[in-house]
């Protein structure tokens, strides 16, 4: 009976939490010029043009505004993402912008779903019920990044995919299919090559080799469509950011530039050098004890719960130093917060069950979201604005503590077939 009820709750959270996301989807796709995806659209729109997919472009060409307001058209803020993405979204276009919109928050929520069962799938413990995976649906569903990076039309589960398959992949042996995976996903979002570090460090030279040749294949299928300047304007777009203390930015670069410069906000102190010297060292420090507590030692066998871990500590770390880690990518942290979950069933691991759930109490508060340009209030920078940032640290900590203190192998990572 207790089981039956435990079924009928699953069923009626997961039925509500579905019908939410399509009935916000079908109510907010009217509005689509308002969110992110109007630039993935804007930029494959102009591929189909024959224009430059990185051209500033105002938000009166979506949505006109009224005469009285002409006068002060809002520019939108630039694709900052590959030109992949740009091909990727090009064929949408043609639909028109809400309906690309659905199909492209359908697609992602699609995706973030596949990517649950393939983590369950790769973490499954014989003696867990199949009641788990729906449990992980559930909990996707109604966490607050996972609702902000749909309805934004972001690229999250469009990276989350394919570095689930990759991992997967990789844990099972398959290093040509987790290497072709990594590079994908590198070509849609870049500081994802910090994967290929890992993987370096790991001594999985074959995952290297697919994986570089992953990117540049994406790079060769984007040239006829793009030419060689879109990747120029894409690196150039990129230099031009400055807008590091948005609130929803999680990283050493807004934590820091907030407090002491080279954001748009007004700091306390105004050491733009200062902060970007902060931001280096902050971020050196942590790439370095990344590569101590996941490189393979020669002569050193590795269980898969080191791999694992070390995977995603490697996700974790590359929302911290990358200068914009928002926190609608949180949902990439699944694959390291239910390892660490699995893990604490361990008596020895269960302590750590703490601060996994305050790390994930504090990523999915649904705070208010200030452009750089506002965070003004200096109580703010220490609270509301750096929840993310706390809560993204936090998470790196209990990954880190669980990868040290992680039993002893019991199975053994496939090594390299070169």
């Amino acid at each position: 009976m207790r089981r039956e009820w435990i079924s009928l709750l699953q069923a009626v959270l997961l039925g509500l939490a579905l019908a939410g996301y399509v009935g916000v989807g079908a109510a907010l796709s009217s509005q689509a010029f308002k969110f992110d995806f109007i630039q993935f659209f804007a930029s494959g729109r102009s591929l189909v043009a024959g224009e430059s997919i990185y051209t500033p472009l105002r938000m009166d060409d979506f949505n006109p505004a009224p005469a009285e307001r002409r006068s002060t058209p809002v520019t939108l803020h630039p694709n900052l993402n590959p030109p992949l993405l740009a091909l990727l979204v090009a064929p949408l276009t043609f639909l028109g912008l809400s309906a690309s919109y659905i199909a492209w928050s359908t697609f992602s929520l699609l995706s973030g779903l596949s990517a649950c069962v393939l983590l369950w799938r790769g973490l499954r413990q014989v003696d867990r019920k199949d009641s788990e995976l729906v449990w992980l649906w559930i909990a996707l569903l109604l966490y607050f990044p996972t609702y902000t990076a749909i309805t934004l039309g972001q690229v999250t589960f469009c990276t989350l995919l394919p570095l689930a398959g990759a991992w997967l992949a990789a844990r099972r042996g398959h290093d040509r299919l987790a290497g072709m995976l990594v590079g994908v996903a590198v070509s849609l979002k870049v500081f994802v090559a910090l994967l290929v570090i890992f993987f370096v460090l790991q001594r999985r030279w074959r995952v290297v080799a697919w994986s570089i040749g992953a990117i540049l294949f994406t790079v060769l299928v984007t040239l006829p469509f793009v030419g060689v300047g879109a990747y120029r304007e894409y690196f150039t777009v990129i230099r031009t950011v400055t807008w590091f203390g948005n609130s929803w930015n999680a990283s050493y670069s807004a934590f820091i530039t907030r407090i002491l410069g080279g954001s748009e906000n007004v700091p306390l102190v105004n050491l733009p050098v200062l902060a970007r010297g902060l931001v280096l060292l902050c971020s050196t420090a942590t790439l370095l004890w990344l590569a101590w507590v996941t490189w393979q030692r020669q002569g050193v066998v590795h269980s898969l719960g080191r791999f694992d871990l070390g995977y995603g500590l490697t996700l974790t770390v590359m929302l911290l130093v990358s200068p914009l880690g928002w926190m609608y990518y949180f949902p990439l942290l699944l694959l390291p917060g239910y390892t660490v979950w699995s893990l604490t069933r361990d008596a020895s691991m269960r302590s750590l069950r703490w601060g996994l759930l305050l790390a994930w109490g504090m990523s999915t508060i649904p705070t208010s979201m200030v452009r750089a340009m506002d965070v003004n209030d200096p109580f703010g920078w220490f609270t509301s604005n750096s929840v993310y940032f706390y809560a993204l640290f936090t998470m790196a900590v209990v990954v880190s503590r669980a990868l040290v203190r992680v039993n002893p192998p019991s199975c053994v990572v496939p090594a390299s077939r070169v």
